[in-house]
């Protein structure tokens, strides 16, 4: 272990003393045995040995990930190997920085999207529009529990459905709107309701609802006629379609209100503090703060 240290600070040492009198402007860390460099604004790759392996041609390029580098020329993105072979030709007008553990990524060309495969193969027509806004929330981009949500079409009068990891149409372009998986039902539109479906596309509620949220621990909550609820996973209204409000459950509780005042349910929609409070916050640590007559005070988990 100390012999393999010493070897790799030798061997940083030389690096950096070459790399200084190779004159690149910049040099990144090295991942996957490769660094990236810079010099005038165009981009490389180099070795350990500090071998200039991929030419300095790039407008912008980012470090390899499982063998493979998203690299940018003239406004085109595309990926390389490490013999800096293009296996994603540079004709996409925007592509995602890595594929991700499918082993796919999303390219675009104009407003559509698509995937392309590691062989460089588009696995999808470049046809789709993706949802949410992934350049500041990767997870809209990816896959969840095998299927990703898509649109075709302008947002208006177009359909949204499934693609699977093989980029297959897994699930039928019915819908105005989809949303991701999550344990095992997906909330989706239709008709201006909105319901849930499991991953075969069987409807586990009927479209109902004026809104329906994503699940987390098996529940998830529902909006009808400006009242809200909570449904499980089978479908079953296990919280009445009775409250002004329902805020995210923590700690296995959530504060619900009707009437100005508020209160909590636990999981099975079992009231487990009265509503009579003025305000209510959000459990932590096995207690919560709430207001009543003016005054403020903690109430604690039973």
């Amino acid at each position: 272990m100390i012999k393999t240290l010493l070897t790799t600070i030798m061997l940083t040492g030389l690096f950096f003393q070459s790399s200084a009198q190779s004159g690149y402007d910049e040099i990144y860390d090295f991942n996957e045995g490769m660094a990236l460099v810079s010099t005038n604004g165009k981009w490389g790759f180099i070795d350990e040995s500090a071998k200039l392996v991929i030419p300095l041609k790039y407008d912008d390029a980012y470090s390899f990930i499982d063998g493979l580098a998203l690299v940018v020329k003239n406004n085109k993105y595309g990926y390389i190997n490490k013999e800096g072979v293009e296996i994603v030709p540079l004709k996409y007008d925007w592509a995602y920085r890595r594929f991700m553990r499918e082993e796919v990524a999303w390219v675009s060309i104009g407003d559509n999207y698509g995937l392309v495969n590691k062989e460089g193969k588009e696995i999808t027509p470049i046809k789709y529009q993706l949802y949410g806004d992934f350049l500041e929330n990767v997870e809209d981009l990816l896959f969840s529990e095998g299927l990703v949500a898509v649109h075709v079409g302008d947002w208006e009068s177009g359909k949204s459905g499934y693609l699977d990891t093989t980029g297959k149409e897994a699930l039928a372009f019915i819908y105005t709107r989809a949303h991701q998986f999550s344990n095992g039902l997906a909330s989706v539109e239709r008709d201006g309701k909105s319901g849930y479906i499991d991953r075969t596309g069987k409807e586990i509620t009927s479209l109902k609802y004026d809104e329906a949220w994503t699940f987390s621990e098996g529940i998830a909550k529902v909006k009808l006629n400006g009242k809200y609820g909570v449904v499980d996973t089978s479908g079953k209204e296990i919280v009445p379609i009775q409250y002004n409000t329902i805020r995210n459950f923590s700690e296995g509780l959530a504060v619900v209100g009707k009437d100005g005042k508020y209160g909590y349910i636990d999981t099975t929609g079992q009231l487990v503090f009265p509503i009579k409070y003025d305000d209510a916050d959000p459990f932590y640590n096995g207690k919560a703060k709430v207001e009543e007559d003016g005054k403020t005070f903690y109430i604690y988990k039973q």
